[in-house]
């Protein structure tokens, strides 16, 4: 085999390798095989860590950190500050920093430690004292791209009369990359009589971001459908279709649906952020009671496990994350997503589609030929995806998988509706979580609110009650960041019999509660009682 010429290892990258593999975080193979890759393609030791998941760019990050004896910050933390004013505006870009206050100290973030002609040349520019922190590359560019001030999206539909392609790319591709700055889940063009609305979805809800005239409509549909792989001839009936581009963090996937409308197509982009880092459970906000429950399903060996809400309540999420705490090294797991969200390291992960050669049903049965142990389906739709995954459980596999339910005893009624007797389907399901994303109010202008509505006292809800207010940190909406609620059915002898007898649904709540169950709604309340979210949006969640 004949090699490219390749650098020498740099003395981080060398004492980078050596404490990955002393911390047996890099076996002996793998580092062969990152010394090969790099030998073979010249491509950086770092980037090969990340590319094959072996350490997340937070994570590698605070081992570079470590190796250099210097802080790391994330520019999404709270504490930071921007700082623009005390460097040279020509300075930014030429060496890639950005200036942060933490509480009282100035520091200049910077994504390598290496560049010393760069860093000198920073300390003959900035006038004031500061210290030298790494940062996050993704979260450097972006924060240099945004300081910028570039054009801003309702401007770029301000003359339009001269709405060209090459304005329409523009417009699309700001449009793209703020969503992505600012971690929105969709974006959607919705036509109306004489104009055209552009929302993005934050935390769950929507948000008009800009609106432009009808008349343009037309050519922007066309562009998308191109960039999709859609027929740009076809308007009548609905399309779907992919895309991606690429920013700073790497490439984004973009999943596209057109849908025609009285006035227009109406179009929705949803953002896949393949390099987004994955949540753990803890992460993903469950209380202890609900973690020890989720742990306690995942040491199962055989059965199925059911994630139950409605769409947009993290239900993937979840899976993500329970596939993250078990064991890959000793166990076969599979996947079988439509679509995959997001690579995970050393899991067999296969993207199917419904309508296409590879469905869940047929998925299902070529993986059983795989020796696997635990098997993740991305949702039961219909009758033979339910058997395929009942016959999986039933053969001594450990199934995870999400269905479409309102409660957690809503999936035994949905099984039977698949044709699935409840005897087998009682026996076989060890546990289901029906959960929701509750908006956690913003910290910086949340207010407490001395008088307590009456329908929170006959809730019988006490301690401190806070209401949004609204500010530029949160986007005006008061709230930032979500938590999940979950409510978990563990089943044993004594449910799984009222299951079977069909039981009235409120006969066999109150037998769960009498183990300790806590609905969403006891678990609602108590995040309204800390001040963590507010009364208006668990009612807007939970329906109360």
């Amino acid at each position: 085999m004949r090699f490219l010429s390749f650098r020498e290892l740099s003395r981080e990258e060398t004492t980078l390798l050596k404490r990955l593999r002393q911390d047996n975080i890099l076996t002996s193979d793998q580092e062969k095989i990152v010394l090969l890759e790099h030998q073979h393609s010249g491509v950086d030791i770092k980037k090969l860590i990340l590319d094959w998941g072996i350490l997340s760019e937070v994570k590698l990050l605070e081992w570079v950190a470590c190796i250099h004896h210097l802080p790391y910050f994330s520019l999404k933390n709270p504490c930071v500050r921007f700082a623009w004013e005390t460097v040279p505006l020509e300075l930014l870009h030429q060496a890639s920093i950005v200036p942060i206050r933490v509480k009282e100290t100035l520091y200049m973030l910077i994504p390598k430690a290496q560049d010393l002609s760069l860093q000198d040349l920073v300390r003959c520019c900035v006038k004031v004292p500061f210290q030298w922190a790494l940062g996050i590359f993704s979260e450097i560019q972006n924060a240099l791209k945004q300081f910028q001030k570039k054009v801003d999206l309702h401007d770029l539909f301000s003359d339009q009369h001269h709405l060209d392609d090459q304005v329409i790319s523009q417009f699309l591709y700001h449009t793209l990359h703020n969503a992505v700055h600012e971690n929105v889940s969709d974006i959607h063009f919705e036509p109306e009589k004489f104009s055209v609305r552009v929302r993005y979805r934050y935390d769950g809800l929507l948000k008009t971001i800009c609106c432009f005239h009808l008349s343009f409509w037309s050519a922007t549909c066309v562009q998308i459908k191109v960039l999709s792989g859609m027929d740009i001839a076809e308007t009548r009936n609905p399309q779907d279709g992919r895309f991606s581009f690429s920013l700073s963090t790497g490439t984004i996937d973009v999943r596209s649906a057109t849908h025609p409308t009285y006035y227009g197509e109406n179009v929705v982009l949803r953002i896949l952020n393949r390099h987004e880092e994955l949540r753990s459970l803890k992460e993903l906000g469950y209380n202890a009671p609900t973690l020890k429950g989720i742990t306690q399903f995942l040491h199962k060996p055989e059965g199925l496990l059911v994630i139950t809400g409605p769409t947009g309540c993290g239900k993937t999420s979840t899976l993500y994350a329970m596939v993250q705490e078990m064991n890959a090294e000793i166990l076969n797991i599979m996947t079988l997503e439509e679509p995959i969200e997001y690579k995970i390291s050393g899991i067999r992960q296969t993207e199917v589609k419904e309508d296409g050669p590879m469905t869940f049903a047929k998925g299902i049965r070529s993986i059983l030929r795989q020796d696997p142990d635990v098997i993740l389906i991305g949702e039961i739709r219909n009758a033979e995806t339910a058997a395929m995954a009942i016959r999986s459980a039933m053969t001594g596999h450990h199934v995870l998988t999400t269905i479409h339910a309102t409660h957690v005893l809503g999936v035994f009624y949905r099984m039977l509706e698949f044709g699935i007797p409840l005897t087998i389907a009682a026996g076989l399901i060890h546990g289901v979580i029906s959960q929701r994303l509750i908006r956690l109010l913003c910290r910086k202008c949340c207010v407490e609110q001395k008088d307590f509505p009456k329908e929170v006292h006959a809730h019988d809800i006490q301690g401190s009650f806070f209401q949004p207010v609204g500010c530029s940190w949160c986007k005006g909406t008061g709230y930032m960041g979500r938590k999940a609620i979950a409510e978990i059915l563990v089943m044993d002898e004594t449910i799984e019999s009222m299951i079977l007898e069909q039981r009235p649904y409120t006969e066999i709540k109150r037998a769960l509660y009498a183990k300790g169950f806590e609905d969403l709604i006891m678990q609602g309340k108590h995040l309204v009682r800390t001040g963590m979210t507010s009364w208006d949006e668990l009612k807007r969640v939970l329906g109360i």
